[in-house]
């Protein structure tokens, strides 16, 4: 390599090639002090010479504004220069050019124009950007064939980055035959390239045994390796293992400690996590307030959980005074987002009229949304207002339905009311010994109304034999709770 006298002395004997070496030099400060605007000059004088990689680089410094206002137009002007000479790197900054629309008129179809040029040449940068262009829709038409074919090309070029996506591809099998074995090598290809990512997906190959045996002490370790490298999703993810146990012991104060530091670099999961952690006392000081800083937090980056668990601070009175009103409004952004149990708690608000007017064709309509899910609370809920004909025509076969799905769940609300329904025939025939099943069910955990119910059973041999032992022994569970109908029974057997 020449010495800054000898390209100064080159450069000054008009020399291109020394000139955009020289210009290097000054952009870098390699050997000597930055500066741009003596870049700036050299780079002019060899791209007026033709010298495209000097006008390429005088584009950039135009572009970024280095030595010289920023000016898109003259950007654009020396790396159409470059492009039209056959650069490769002008191609593709040009392309760049007509997808930001910087100093000409924002044009996808001349910018793939451009790319492609640049990337059927070799130059990696454009095989991995059109890669990422056909995989996520932006610019062409989405063609996850084509994604794969040129980040395909970007990898085999040696870009680690485009290695990570092409083992992506075979994960879902995006424009390639599934292969969790060939998604495996193809991450750890990445990692070996030095592509922190890999790290973490590596982590999850092993958690979940894809392209490899399960195990998640290994998964662990890559996660570690990769929270170390200061990945939030890493350091959240190693968080929840410390918390639940998961591929290493069980340890309240580490998971808090990763939890932190994925929280404080903006993870939305982990500030959630972290609020849960001060609220519950868990690795940490129970700290109420600190919970609900936290959950606001994690909220403005709209994560449901923190949106739920917020309405619950406020509904209960956790780390804040307790407001129905500003609870409803947080349930529902989490509803609207989809959360099953904030669904159910919007209607539970209107059911009850918490925080907003009684409304029963509201609480129908977020107990559906939630019951659609799965969720047993709002399946029985939505059964009470069917059995009652509140905000709907009554329909004792539909709450009949809606109470047995809420049952097999193991909700013993649900489970009481379905045997009550089949004991007086509501919406189905009367069947005495279901009844004493469900009543039973919901007995055994605890529930008084069933209790008593079951007691009545006994007391009159309705599906069990009549037993005047059996029939106290459950009158005296549900008198024990504060049932004053059991509580009479108990005394007339008593007599």
């Amino acid at each position: 390599m020449s010495t800054i006298k000898e390209l100064k002395k080159l450069a000054e004997a008009e020399n291109a090639e020394a000139q955009n070496e020289l210009g290097c030099v000054y952009r870098d400060g390699d050997g000597t002090r930055r500066n741009y605007p003596n870049a700036l000059t050299q780079f002019t004088k060899a791209a007026q010479k033709g010298h495209t990689k000097a006008q390429v680089n005088l584009g950039y410094l135009y572009h970024e504004g280095l030595g010289t206002p920023i000016d898109f137009n003259q950007a654009v002007y020396w790396y159409r220069k470059a492009a039209q000479a056959g650069s490769s790197m002008g191609q593709y900054n040009l392309a760049m050019s007509y997808t930001h629309g910087e100093g000409v008129k924002r044009n996808s179809r001349v910018a793939l124009s451009w790319i492609i040029k640049a990337a059927e040449v070799g130059f990696v940068h454009a095989q991995s950007e059109l890669g990422g262009w056909y995989f996520k829709g932006e610019n062409v038409a989405l063609d996850y064939k084509l994604s794969t074919y040129w980040y395909r090309k970007a990898a085999n070029n040696g870009d680690a980055a485009s290695e990570l996506c092409v083992g992506y591809a075979y994960l879902y099998g995006l424009g390639v035959r599934k292969s969790y074995k060939k998604c495996f090598e193809w991450y750890l290809k990445s990692d070996s390239s030095g592509y922190e990512p890999a790290k973490y997906n590596l982590a999850l190959c092993y958690e979940y045994g894809t392209g490899v045996k399960k195990n998640l002490r290994t998964a662990v370790k890559w996660l570690k390796k990769s929270a170390d490298a200061g990945m939030d999703r890493a350091q959240y993810r190693l968080g929840y293992a410390y918390a639940e146990g998961k591929g290493v012991r069980k340890d309240l104060t580490r998971a808090f400690t990763w939890y932190r530091q994925a929280a404080l670099q903006g993870n939305s999961a982990a500030q959630c996590a972290l609020a849960n952690a001060y609220l519950q006392g868990k690795g940490i000081s129970r700290n109420k307030k600190t919970a609900v800083r936290w959950y606001i937090k994690s909220t403005l980056q709209s994560c449901s959980d923190a949106q739920y668990n917020l309405a619950q601070c406020y509904y209960y009175g956790d780390g804040v005074t307790e407001d129905e009103r500003t609870a409803h409004r947080w349930y529902l952004k989490a509803a609207k987002a989809g959360d099953a149990d904030a669904q159910y708690a919007v209607g539970r608000s209107y059911y009850w009229g918490e925080g907003v007017k009684k409304d029963y064709r509201l609480a129908k309509k977020w107990f559906e949304k939630a019951a659609q899910s799965g969720d047993s609370k709002s399946q029985y809920r939505l059964a009470c207002l069917y059995a009652d004909g509140d905000g709907v025509k009554e329909d004792l076969k539909k709450a009949f339905m809606l109470f047995k799905q809420s049952a097999e769940q193991g909700n013993e609300d649900a489970q009481c009311s379905l045997g009550y329904a089949l004991h007086e025939g509501e919406g189905t025939q009367k069947n005495f010994k279901h009844a004493v099943y469900w009543y039973r069910k919901a007995a055994h955990v605890g529930d008084g109304t069933a209790q008593s119910n079951l007691g009545e059973c006994y007391r009159d041999g309705e599906g069990v034999p009549k037993s005047k032992r059996w029939a106290k022994y459950w009158f005296e569970k549900a008198a024990a709770q504060g049932d004053k109908g059991a509580a009479k029974e108990l005394k007339k057997l008593s007599e």
